[in-house]
Formats: structure tokens, sequence, C-alpha cells
């Protein structure tokens, strides 16, 4: 056998695994640098030895004898170095004249393996990417008053902290929108951004969407199994939203990610670990719920890092007037305006919906019109009959006059409809009335 080929050499010398070459008589006639790194020896040290002299029954005669390889076998090499060892006769012409080993150390094998999770890891991520992205920025929250400022300026440090989050505020104020904006300016932004309803689904649905499962874990699972929530947002941010309304043994769960960094999927053994930032938000009182025995205290605390309060649209009135422009913007194409006694009636009305509940009523006035200029009698009726139960106590001098409004709103309608009792049937229903009071509203008003 001829090792004194220089190309040979060279090319074994590159490598960056310890290869050891012995002839059928175990006699080391081959080691490369790498094998001398791994086993703190030098190759005059070893070259020429027998094998048996640093290896107590070394694997490698019964492999030459048998002629079968042996694959990735933890063992410790020549210098007490731990190493997987891979094994294989030489053969020649039918013949076995000796034996190759090759070598990688346990560190080796660990940033292999590392690396592999790492581009796996990025590969995922850009998949992912485009299902579950942040569209939301801070220059999407819209306002000007001191509150919603203080607000938006907390969250915009706090994003590059990677710190976990609480956004707390009434339905309908924003608190997915702020949630997205501060994945986007942190530094997880090219990752994904994942969210969930704890409220939405029921328990055991909730944990395998967090955790996934394994393949077979219940009725009706997928056969190969599922990635949960908490695994595709590695590396990004996962969005809790109703926190409140989560399971009490799923609180226990959650808790256990956040302190460990791990979890185990629906039916699994194998802890799967994550580095995950999270978000949570509420419209609950998480402190009442923890005096009631409903919500952890240790979660709460684990949660609350940076808790921040998000006004309700009542508390900002001086915002509406940019927000219904901002809506009116992105909803239509057309050129619409808002009559100045409309925005009147946004600013004095008490919006139990928040933020959200504008918007829809936006919506629903440009669907439900042709007219260039939106007018109190284009708002949706339910509306002005909420807004004027809670003024029934509101003197003429208030800023407008809701009588007014519903005057114009029955005319409207029955210019739609006409005057007919089957077209005053519908009036009545669409504004929530009964037949007869829309009668003596008629009548009231002289319309």
């Amino acid at each position: 056998m001829n090792l004194d080929n220089n190309f040979f050499k060279k090319v074994l010398d590159s490598m960056s695994d310890g290869v050891l070459v012995v002839n059928r008589d175990l006699d080391i006639i081959y080691a490369n640098a790498s094998y001398a790194r791994i086993s703190n020896l030098t190759l005059k040290e070893v070259i020429g030895q027998k094998l048996t002299t640093f290896v107590e029954n070394p694997l490698l005669p019964k492999v030459m004898k048998t002629g079968t390889p042996i694959n990735s076998i933890r063992k410790k090499v020549i210098g007490n170095t731990n190493a997987y060892v891979s094994m294989s006769p030489l053969i020649i012409n039918g013949e076995v004249i000796g034996g190759i080993s090759v070598f990688k150390t346990l560190e080796d094998v660990n940033q292999t393996l590392a690396e592999y999770s790492r581009k796996i890891k990025q590969m995922r991520n850009r998949i992912v990417h485009t299902d579950f992205k942040a569209t939301f920025t801070f220059r999407d929250i819209i306002g000007q008053s001191p509150k919603i400022t203080k607000v938006i300026q907390m969250a915009k440090n706090a994003a590059l902290k990677d710190i976990s989050i609480l956004l707390l505020g009434e339905s309908g104020t924003g608190k997915e929108i702020f949630a997205q904006a501060i994945h986007n300016a942190s530094l997880r932004n090219q990752n994904a951004f994942v969210s969930l309803n704890c409220a939405c689904l029921p328990p055991h649905l909730v944990e395998s969407e967090l955790f996934g499962y394994e393949s077979g874990s219940f009725s009706g699972a997928l056969k190969n199994g599922k990635l949960g929530l908490y695994e595709i947002a590695d590396g990004g941010t996962l969005f809790l939203d109703e926190i409140g309304d989560l399971d009490l043994n799923l609180q226990a769960k959650l808790l256990r990610v956040l302190e460990t960094g791990q979890f185990l999927r629906v039916g699994g053994t194998q802890p799967i670990t994550v580095d995950v930032r999270i978000i949570a938000a509420t419209n609950r009182n998480l402190e009442r719920l923890i005096a009631e025995g409903k919500f952890r205290e240790d979660l709460y605390y684990r949660l609350c890092v940076i808790p921040m309060e998000i006004p309700p649209l009542r508390e900002r009135l001086e915002d509406i007037p940019l927000l219904a422009n901002y809506f009116l913007e992105k909803i239509s194409n057309k050129k619409i305006t808002f009559d100045p006694k409309t925005i009147k009636f946004f600013q004095n009305y008490s919006w139990p919906g928040n933020v959200r509940e504008l918007r829809n009523t936006i919506l629903a006035m440009v669907n439900f019109t042709e007219s260039s200029v939106l007018l109190p009698e284009h708002l949706p009726p339910k509306l002005v009959k909420e807004r004027a139960v809670s003024l029934n106590t509101v003197n003429d001098s208030s800023v407008y006059n809701l009588h007014q409004i519903e005057i114009n709103i029955i005319r409207e309608k029955l210019r739609l409809y006409g005057k007919s009792v089957t077209a005053k049937r519908k009036i009545a229903s669409e504004l929530g009335i009964s037949l007869a009071t829309l009668y003596n509203k008629i009548r009231k008003y002289g319309i």
C-alpha cells in the first residue's frame, strides 16, 4: 500500500477530521495533522507505532476482520480525548490490506450541530416570516394627545430592551397594533411575529396551538405532528392577547417556559429550547384575578416587567379628528370629507368600543351613503340612539342638537324607502324602535 502520493496526503491533511490508517499488522502508517490535534500527540509519536500501544481493545481489528464499517460511535482515543469515531476496512482487489479511522471531537460535532440548527432556524424564519409578520409600526399609531404620546414613547424605549411587556387597556384601544410596532422596532424584527388570542379556544386547543404536538398525540392529530406557535416564534416575538383568560394549568406551563426557555410538545418527551420575547395583553384586572385565585402571581410578575396602559379613546378626545381622517383615507379611495357636526358628534360620544368602534363606524358610514360629505344623518342609528340615552339630561346648550340629527335620519330613511306602512316598518327596525314610536316621532317633529 503506497501512501506517498503527495496529492492524497495534501487532501487528507486539509481535513478538519482526524484520520488514522493502519496496515493489516495494525502498524500506524499514516495520521493527518487533525489527528495530532485531537490526540494531543505529535505525528512522530504516532506513526510507526502499533495501534495497541495507544488503544486498549481497539475495534478496528474487528472491522478489518468482518469487513463491516462502524459509524460514529463515541469513545476515547489516544490522549484520552472523547470523540466520535467511524471505522472502515481498506480493501484492494477484494483483499483487506488495512483499516482507517476518522475522528470528530465532541466540540466539532456540537459546533456542526449548532451550525445546522442555526441554518435550519434561519430557513424556518424566512418561511414563516411571510405568514407571521408584524405589519404595523409606530407610524400607524395616530395621536398627539399627551396620554397617547407618553405611551408611544414608553413603547419605543421598551422595544430595544428585549424583555417581557404587558399591555393593559380596554378592548379596542389598539393593543395588538402596539405589540406589532414594538416588534418591528426591536432587534427581533427580521424574525416572526406570532399572535394567539388566549380566550378564543378551549384550554386543550390553546395548549396544542401554543406548544404543538407529536404524531398520534390525540384523536384527530395530524400524522406528522404540528409545530406550535412558541416554536414558530423562536428568535422573534409571541403576542399573547387576552392573557387573563388563560387556563391555570397553561399558566403554569407558560411560566416554566419563561423560566427555562424550554417546553415539551403535547405528547412529546424531548425538550425544545426556544428564544422568544413575550408581549402579553389584557383588558382584565390581573391583580383582582390574582386575589380571586384565577391568575398566578408569579406569572404576573414574569409578564409585567414593563407594564403599559393604553388610554381609552374618551380620554384623548383631541385625537379623534386625526383618527377619523386617518381611517377615512384608509377606508375610501373617493374624495370624502366629514361635516364639522359629525366630528363634533364623534368628540361627544363615549366610544365604549374605543378606536376599533370609531373605525367600524366610519366604515359603515362610507359603505351606506353615496354622499361626498359624511353628515350626522349618515351615522349608524344605533350609535345615535346610544348617544341620545347618554345625554338624556343634557340641556339645550349642548354642542349640537341630537333631536335635529334624529329628524335628519328619519327624513333620509323616508326618502330612501318611501312612506308606506311596509317602508316605515323597515325604518323602525333599522332604528331599533317600534313602529308606534316611529309614528310618534314623525308627528312630534312634524316630518
